[in-house]
């Protein structure tokens, strides 16, 4: 390659810079877009029956205007998307945690025990354990 050749693509290389640093951030965006759509159109479909119909209906219009973002190649576009389906992931996200802290509290005061616990204070307050009393002698050689 003579040095003549090396200086043109040098100068070509400059002369689209911008373009290439444009077309990276698009494709940048349209990655984190293309994950967070599916991330959160899987966590939908995964756990819809603990979702209302109206929430699940709105999380799935922001997905579709998201796709058509993506279609559409323009950045400003996408990162206005991206926002919008991060907003609807966290509320998802939220939705299902409360519902899971809601069920893992267990019974309140006032409320039927479980089964186990039941059954523990029908033994006399001792639970299913399976413990066993020994007596050992330390014997040395």
């Amino acid at each position: 390659m003579t040095e003549e050749e090396i200086k043109n693509m040098v100068k070509d290389a400059e002369t689209h810079a911008e373009e290439d640093r444009k077309k990276k951030e698009e494709i940048e965006v349209r990655n984190q877009l293309d994950n967070l759509i599916y991330g959160t159109e899987k966590t939908l479909n995964d756990s819809r029956d603990k979702v209302g119909a109206d929430e699940a209906r709105s999380i799935e219009s922001t997905l579709t205007s998201a796709r058509e973002a993506v279609n559409s190649g323009d950045v400003g576009r996408m990162r206005s998307s991206l926002d919008e389906v991060t907003k609807a992931s966290h509320k998802l996200a939220e939705t299902l945690y409360k519902q899971t802290t809601a069920g893992a509290q267990g019974p309140g005061p006032g409320q039927q025990a479980s089964g186990q616990q039941e059954e523990a204070r029908a033994q006399g307050g001792r639970g299913n354990d399976d413990v066993v009393d020994v007596e050992f002698e330390d014997v040395k050689k």
